[in-house]
């Protein structure tokens, strides 16, 4: 997932996070859990992380369904008051 600040990291980024440390506990810490079967699924998981991350770099569209689209609240020191009603709701 590289090297990131907590403010840049996306709701996919850190829900994978959390469920790669997840697994991995299971994983280690459950003796009648197959070996193999839980580094697959480690695997299988690490690399859907990592295909998600580089189809996002690539695509701005899938970079826009996955993360959403940015939006400006304050512009100039006035708040923008539309964006901010469209933003709740």
């Amino acid at each position: 997932m590289g090297r990131k600040e907590i403010s840049h990291v996306t709701f996919f980024n850190f829900a994978s996070a959390i469920a790669i440390g997840s697994i991995t506990g299971t994983v280690v810490l459950t003796p009648t859990l197959n070996l193999g079967i839980g580094l697959y699924t480690l695997a299988g998981w690490s690399a859907l992380t990592i295909l998600i991350g580089v189809i996002d770099s690539k695509s701005k569209t899938a970079r826009n369904l996955l993360e959403g689209q940015p939006v400006i609240v304050i512009k100039q020191v006035e708040i923008m008051e539309e964006a901010m009603r469209h933003v709740r709701t």
